[in-house]
């Protein structure tokens, strides 16, 4: 599709031996980025350090197999607004697109000798925390879910003029809000669709996505749901001071157990 960009960058621990196969994270980018700031240092680039703290690179530095797909999203740009603006009569949405790429580049990382396709998972920041709660499901196989900077009560997100939150009724983006979702899908009911898979919240309490009264009321729903599941280790969430960025401490621990894969006694 013209717009559409297919690319990313696969980092692959150092210490793979011949023949191994290891466990692979899919780590999304968010709004106006692109996959070197979830990589390069705060000396190099500024959203690395500050954003995502550089995660897919602590990732791999962990063991994991990690791809970080590109996805067209920059907020301030007219050729993402045409690809919205051509989706839409045809009762489709950016995420689509996104998920229609994505699909392939999966598809093409689980096929690698290196990679064991049975453990797979998926870790978005801010608009990569909306894809996280999306294309997942669209694609399917993964065995966790992290949504990082993004999970809340999204018809009050929608809706909301309190100051202390970036509302999206004043937001430049036109497609954060999406056509007859409120009345069908919350963030929780997203989440439910990636049920019993694991599934895990990270928020920041100073994070303008959302108070965090917010997500843990959204949350709560998610980890009823688990527990009539008969799974509720399997729903997770992790509050921590700061604001719009990627902890990782919590998450990494959580990859790590569902994905069966031993944490180091030392990481960078």
């Amino acid at each position: 599709t013209p717009g559409v960009e297919d690319w990313g960058l696969l980092l692959v621990p150092a210490d793979l031996r011949p023949g191994e196969r290891r466990p692979a994270i899919v780590c999304m980018h968010g709004a106006s980025s692109d996959p070197a700031d979830l990589i390069e240092t705060e000396a190099v680039d500024r959203r690395a350090g500050t954003i995502y703290r550089s995660y897919a690179a602590r990732l791999a530095a962990r063991g994991f197999v990690v791809f970080a797909p590109a996805m067209p999203n920059n907020t301030g740009g007219e050729p993402f607004r045409r690809l919205q603006r051509k989706a839409s009569p045809l009762g489709l949405s950016i995420f689509s697109l996104v998920a229609a790429s994505q699909g392939r580049a999966v598809a093409w990382l689980r096929a690698l000798p290196f990679v064991d396709s049975a453990r797979t998972a998926y870790y978005g920041m801010s608009y990569g925390g909306m894809a996280a709660l999306r294309v997942p499901v669209m694609i399917g196989g993964f065995t966790a879910v992290v949504c990082s900077g993004h999970f809340t009560d999204a018809v009050r997100k929608m809706t909301s003029i309190d100051g202390r939150t970036s509302s999206v009724v004043f937001n430049v983006v036109p497609e954060m809000i999406e056509w007859n979702l409120a009345p069908r899908f919350g963030h929780a009911e997203m989440a439910a669709l990636v049920a019993p898979r694991a599934f895990m919240v990270e928020h920041g309490t100073t994070d303008r996505v959302a108070p965090v009264e917010w997500v843990a009321a959204e949350f709560a729903r998610v980890r009823g749901l688990y527990a009539r599941l008969g799974v509720p280790e399997r729903a997770a969430i992790h509050t921590f001071e700061g604001g719009h960025t990627v902890m990782g401490t919590e998450a990494f621990a959580f990859l790590h157990r569902e994905l069966a894969w031993p944490a180091p006694a030392s990481a960078p």
